[in-house]
C-alpha cells in the first residue's frame, strides 16, 4: 500500500475509580508459548545492538528463528525463543542497562499498525484498554494487568513462566517501552509516579532513577509501575475515530489466528495476506505461500483442503473483510479501495464485491451509512 493511500485510508497526519479493571492472561498455555508476532517491538534491540556491532545471526544463536525472519511480518515467536534472544543481548553487550537504553527509543512504528492504533485512540483511557485488550498481537512475556486505585494507574507484570535471572531485562524493557509509547501518543513526555520491582537492585541500579525519573524500590512484593490516574483523561493529540476503528479492526483480525480459534495453517495465511496487503497492496501467490510453508503447492492445497476450506476462498476472505472496513470507516475512493486490497483496477474489485455480498460497493457503504445513523 502506497504512504499517500495508507495515509488517506488511516487519516494520519502527514511525517513530520478502584480496583482492577484489565488483566490479560498470555503466557501460560501452550498454544500462547506458540502464537505471538515475531516483529512488533523487538526491533529497537536489533537496533540497538547493530549500534554496539553486535551482528544478527549472534542475538538469534539458541533460538529456531532463522535471520530472514526478521523482515517477515508474519514470522511467529515462541516465547522460549524471545527470552533467548534477551539472554543473548545481556550476554552480548557491552552496556549492562542496554534494555532499559532500547526501551527508551521505541517508536510508535515499531509497532505498526497496534501503534497506530494506540496513538489514534480518543484518550489515554482508551489507549491503554485497547493496549492490554490486543497485547498478544506484541508478544508479552509477562502477564500484563492494569488497574486504578483511587488517584493511582498501575501497570502490573507477573512473572507466570518463570523467566528468574532474565525478569529484570524483561521488566526494564517493558517499562521503558511503555514510557516511550506514552510520551509519543501523547506527544509529550510521561512520567511514572513510582516503580516498585520484586528483585534486588542491579549494579546500575542509579540508571533506573534516570531513566524513569520518579523514586524506585527493589524487592518490592509485586512488580509495578505507578502514575497519576488523572492522566487517563487526557485528549490524544492524533485522535481519530475513524482511523481508531479501522486499526482496531485489523489488529482484531492480527489477534483472531494468534488465539487459536481457527486452524494455524489457516491463521498463518490469513495473516501473510492481511499484512502483504497493508504493506504492499500484494497479495502472497499460492506458490509464495507455499515456499513460506516450505512444502510443495500440492501439499499445501492438499493441506487445506483437509481443514474444509482453499487458498482462493481465504484470500477472498481476507479481501472482502479489509474491503468492508475500508467502506464503513473511510471516506476513500473505490478505485483507492480496489488498489489497497490489491485489485488491478476498480471494475474487477466491483465485480468481486458483489458476488461475495450481493450488493455494489456503494450499496453497502450506502447500508452501511444507515445504519450507523442515529434512531
Amino acid at each position: 500500500m502506497s504512504q499517500d493511500i495508507l495515509n488517506r485510508a488511516l487519516h494520519l497526519p502527514g511525517q513530520g475509580g478502584a480496583g482492577e479493571l484489565l488483566r490479560v492472561r498470555e503466557a501460560g498455555s501452550p498454544e500462547a508459548m506458540r502464537h505471538s508476532l515475531m516483529g512488533l517491538g523487538l526491533g529497537v534491540l536489533f537496533r540497538e545492538m547493530a549500534d554496539q556491532g553486535v551482528e544478527v545471526q549472534a542475538l538469534l544463536r539458541g533460538t529456531d528463528i532463522p535471520a530472514a525472519a526478521l523482515e517477515d511480518p508474519n514470522a511467529q515467536i515462541s516465547h522460549r525463543d524471545k527470552v533467548q534472544i534477551f539472554r543473548n543481548v545481556k550476554r552480548l553487550s557491552s552496556d549492562p542497562a542496554i534494555f532499559l537504553m532500547a526501551g527508551r527509543h521505541q517508536r510508535v512504528v515499531d509497532y505498526g499498525l497496534y501503534g497506530y492504533a494506540l496513538a489514534s485512540c480518543s484518550t489515554l483511557a482508551s489507549a491503554v484498554e485497547f493496549g492490554i485488550h490486543h497485547v498478544k498481537i506484541a508478544g508479552p512475556i509477562l502477564e500484563k494487568s492494569f488497574r486504578i486505585v483511587g488517584s493511582v494507574a498501575i501497570f502490573e507484570g507477573h512473572d507466570i513462566i518463570s523467566v528468574g535471572e532474565m525478569l529484570p531485562s524483561v521488566t526494564e524493557f517493558w517499562f521503558s517501552s511503555v514510557q516511550a509509547m506514552i510520551s509519543h501518543i501523547m506527544e509529550q513526555p510521561f512520567r511514572f509516579t513510582r516503580v516498585r520491582l520484586p528483585y534486588a537492585a542491579p549494579a546500575y541500579a542509579e540508571q533506573y532513577r534516570r531513566v524513569f525519573e520518579c523514586p524506585v524500590e527493589f524487592d518490592y512484593a509485586t512488580l509495578v509501575g505507578e502514575f497519576d490516574a488523572s492522566l487517563l483523561s487526557r485528549v490524544l493529540p492524533n485522535a481519530c475515530p475513524a482511523t481508531e476503528r479501522v486499526c482496531r479492526n485489523l489488529c482484531a483480525s492480527m489477534l483472531e489466528p494468534l488465539l487459536g480459534d481457527e486452524p494455524e495453517l489457516v491463521g498463518y495465511i490469513r495473516q501473510s495476506c492481511i499484512s502483504q496487503i497493508n504493506a504492499t497492496s500484494c497479495l502472497p501467490s499460492v506458490e509464495a505461500m507455499a515456499r513460506q510453508q516450505c512444502m510443495s503447492v500440492r501439499t499445501l492445497v492438499r493441506r487445506l483442503a483437509e481443514l474444509g476450506t482453499t487458498y482462493q476462498r481465504i484470500v477472498n476472505d481476507v479481501r472482502r473483510s479489509l474491503a468492508e472496513e475500508y467502506l464503513r470507516n473511510t471516506s476513500m475512493s473505490i478505485d483507492d479501495i480496489a488498489e489497497c486490497i490489491g485489485f488491478s483496477d476498480a471494475s474487477n474489485f466491483r465485480k468481486s464485491f458483489q458476488k461475495w455480498s450481493g450488493e455494489s460497493p456503494s450499496e453497502y457503504r450506502g447500508r452501511a451509512g444507515e445504519a450507523a445513523q442515529p434512531r
